[in-house]
């Protein structure tokens, strides 16, 4: 999740500022997983700290507060 929050777009490709940055993509790279399990073990709660770095600015707020954002879909990603 850390990796995921604090991962900044902008310093990937020399040239590029953060308002060069319309969004990002989440990937997963599927070699290394083989059931549904797996999928869901490597997408969440990564997906969720993509999504919060891009609202907040390339982790404007502590990493704490974005686990615990994250933290409260537990029960429903469970559920799903």
């Amino acid at each position: 999740m850390e990796d995921a929050y604090t991962w900044d777009p902008a310093t990937q490709v020399e040239g590029v500022v953060e308002d060069d940055v319309l969004g990002v993509e989440s990937l997963l790279w599927t070699e290394t997983v083989e059931t549904m399990e797996d999928i869901e073990f490597m997408t969440f709660p990564r997906l969720a700290g993509h999504a919060e770095n891009r609202l907040v600015a390339c982790g404007g707020e502590e990493l704490g507060g974005v686990q615990g954002k994250a933290g409260a879909h537990g029960a429903r990603w469970a559920a799903m």
